[in-house]
């Protein structure tokens, strides 16, 4: 049932004001307060109860409703009191509302956050047919759940892969959970989007690669000279490195999970085809991870960005079974440096813990948690989320690696890959998910791993490198 239903009868009159409006946006003065105004329960981050703008649990679960009933966004700021400390009634409150919308997705988004994020454009190909007059569907990096896949005015918006990245989540649930039913019912998502890649590839005259175009390396620019003298920046290129890593990513695991299901032999082997004659990823003269098909100069060498790198974090491209790129990722990144805004900190340190460098990957993680976020501990500047999930990712990168894969296609699971010095005295962590459908606890003193556990649903195999040794096991696992 819908929200806007399943509340209809239980918020005052002044919030139900969407019963009669239907799904049609919400004026201000409707609202009686700003639609992008900060609601707080306590003394958090410079509000108090004094201030014109606080108000109290209650009154926030029936802002909630409202706000997310209309497709609305909403930005609970809600931090430490000048002691420091959180009002247990705001915590009971919070813990309520983190748990019945846990529970009640449908409620709120009319169905699951998978069909939200992923079956809507597969049923509306519009952008697809009216952009680049292809099958599949597509979007551009301005999408939001309400299947907006046009491009935008931003530079970033020229190249048609951010579909792509969406489909890699589709792909990585399963290697985490190896749930065949679900991968039966998302891979349609994954095929529309392999069509779609596959009827916009054009031939580079220059190199006989398959490229795309419009294309573009988010968001960096790189200079040119024009023909009369003139240093300019420009943005705009064709089959970028970031590009050109998606889509080699997106063919080989459609073609995977095709395989996986028993389904599409000839679709899967023609994805394969197609993905051997993309533009490979490259290293410049320094060494570099190439980010645009000729060896421009950066406009930013410090960007924020590091789309380059895509196809090392969180694409598996670049691994140690290519050195010489795998040298480039590092050159890159010492280049680009640590800091940056929030999840460009977060993004560097994920690289650096695959990197297995847990000292390097602790300074950008440090900088985010402590110089990049608010007293709640939300991102800023600007407030993304991907900040605060980046430095989640990259916290169970450091812990648990499971990326690498035997000579037979069996992940190994690598425990404690890039403990930092900071982490090194004693530690412990449960419940951790590895790819292969495994979940571990780990326990470490002095930098080693002293305890661990690895189950799975049935017993199996498993491949553990633990304190420098890799070995095969069975589950479930109990050392000691």
């Amino acid at each position: 049932m819908p929200l806007r239903e399943a509340f209809a009868d239980q918020i005052p009159p002044r919030h139900c004001d969407y019963i009669s409006t239907g799904d049609n946006e919400i004026a201000d003065k409707a609202l009686g307060f700003e639609w992008e105004n900060p609601g707080t329960m306590n003394t958090s981050y410079g509000y108090n109860q004094n201030d014109h703008n606080w108000v109290d649990a209650k009154e926030i679960v029936f802002r909630l409703v409202d706000i997310v009933s209309k497709g609305g966004n909403y930005l609970l700021n809600v931090g430490p009191t000048s002691e420091g400390l959180i009002p247990q009634p705001s915590i009971d409150r919070l813990m309520e509302v983190g748990a019945w919308m846990e529970t009640n997705q449908e409620a709120i988004y009319g169905t699951s956050p998978w069909k939200v994020f992923h079956d809507g454009p597969v049923l509306d190909n519009e952008a697809a047919k009216a952009y680049y007059n292809a099958p599949g569907w597509m979007a551009h990096h301005t999408q939001n759940p309400w299947y907006d896949t046009a491009p935008s005015c931003l530079p970033a918006c020229s190249g048609p892969v951010s579909g792509f990245w969406l489909v890699q989540h589709i792909w990585e649930h399963y290697n985490f959970t190896l749930d065949k039913k679900f991968l039966m019912e998302h891979y349609p998502v994954m095929r529309g989007a392999s069509e779609f890649a596959q009827a916009v590839l054009v031939e580079d005259p220059a190199t006989k690669y398959l490229v795309d175009l419009p294309s573009n390396s988010p968001e960096n620019n790189y200079f040119y000279v024009t023909s009369d003298g003139q240093k300019k920046g420009a943005w705009l290129c064709i089959g970028s490195t970031h590009d050109m890593q998606l889509f080699r990513n997106l063919f080989k695991t459609t073609a995977e999970a095709a395989r996986v299901l028993g389904v599409d032999k000839g679709f899967a082997v023609s994805l394969e085809a197609t993905g051997a004659k993309l533009a490979p990823t490259r290293v410049n003269k320094e060494g570099r991870i190439m980010a645009w098909q000729q060896d421009f100069e950066e406009t930013e060498p410090q960007h924020r960005h590091i789309s380059h790198l895509w196809g090392f974090y969180p694409g598996t491209e670049i691994s140690t079974r290519t050195p010489e790129l795998l040298k480039g990722v590092r050159l890159s990144l010492e280049r680009r440096g640590d800091y940056s805004n929030g999840w460009a900190m977060g993004w560097r340190a994920c690289c650096w813990a695959r990197l297995r460098e847990g000292d390097k990957a602790d300074v950008p993680l440090t900088a985010l948690v402590s110089n990049q976020s608010a007293g709640n501990f939300l991102n800023l500047w600007p407030f993304q989320i991907d900040g605060n999930y980046a430095g989640c990712a990259a916290i169970a990168e450091m812990l648990i690696q499971s990326h690498e894969l035997t000579d037979k296609g069996q992940p190994i699971i690598d425990l404690l890959p890039a403990l930092p010095a900071s982490w090194k005295k004693s530690g412990s962590v449960v419940g951790l998910k590895a790819r292969g459908g495994y979940t571990v606890d780990v326990e470490w003193k002095e930098g080693k791993a002293i305890r661990y556990r690895i189950t799975t649903p049935t017993p199996r195999d498993v491949n553990v490198r633990v304190n420098g040794e890799t070995k095969t096991l069975r589950t479930p696992v109990v050392v000691p």
